[in-house]
């Protein structure tokens, strides 16, 4: 798993439009590396490599079509990246421009139940199209839960429209609040652990700018 989102972990800092990876610069080693995890079928690897089609570059000549067979590839293998990429695709954007509604659907769930929270948005998003309220906002529940704005965002106009009841608005308020504070205080532990590494004796640029963040995180969540 660490080898297969390494493939796209290099020194550029363009990045793709679809998998917001960084653009690879050493051709030579990464198409090696990237045949190694193709030939044993990570996910992940599937997974960069349709994005590499999907961008174009020094790996791999720009070709939408390989674009959409990797990442079906990779969507077989388990992939929710692929699944997602997959779901916004067949609702008519990027790689296919034909739209299915009930393919939208189905991939937007399979990548939500693996924990892809703006696949679940857009679960919620097309239930909510063909006037399915209830499923809609079960979605929404469920991913604002999960600290994702727009989720909650629509749930609020929701509220407004007589779709969520008072108490539900107040749930998700409270679900979404816990889940934004756990995660700042997760990017706070991980800046804290960054700083022992880097704080060494002496003046240490980093490690004032590392502490700087820490302090920021801090005040942000009292």
């Amino acid at each position: 798993m660490v080898e297969g989102i390494a493939l796209i972990a290099l020194a550029s800092k363009s990045l793709c439009p679809f998998c917001r990876a960084p653009t690879v610069t050493n051709a030579e080693k990464n198409r090696k590396l990237m045949e190694e995890r193709l030939a044993i079928n990570d996910p992940d690897a599937f997974y960069a490599l349709g994005c590499e089609y999907a961008r174009g570059g020094p790996l791999y000549e720009k070709n939408l079509k390989k674009a959409y067979q990797m990442w079906l590839k990779a969507a077989d293998l388990g992939s929710n990246k692929a699944h997602y990429h997959l779901g916004n695709k067949y609702l008519g954007s990027g790689v296919r421009s034909d739209t299915d509604g009930e393919k939208a659907r189905y991939h937007f769930e399979l990548s939500a139940i693996r924990g892809h929270e703006e696949a679940r948005f857009w679960l919620g998003k097309v239930q909510k199209f063909v006037g399915k309220l209830d499923r809609a906002f079960k979605h929404f529940m469920i991913s604002a839960s999960a600290g994702h704005d727009p989720s909650l965002n629509e749930i609020k106009d929701g509220y407004k429209l007589g779709h969520v009841t008072k108490e539900e608005f107040a749930k998700a308020l409270r679900a979404h609040k816990v889940s934004v504070d756990e995660g700042r205080s997760d990017e706070r532990t991980k800046a804290k652990e960054q700083l022992a590494v880097e704080n060494a004796p002496g003046t240490n640029e980093k490690a004032v700018r590392l502490m700087a963040k820490i302090e920021k995180l801090g005040n942000i969540t009292k």
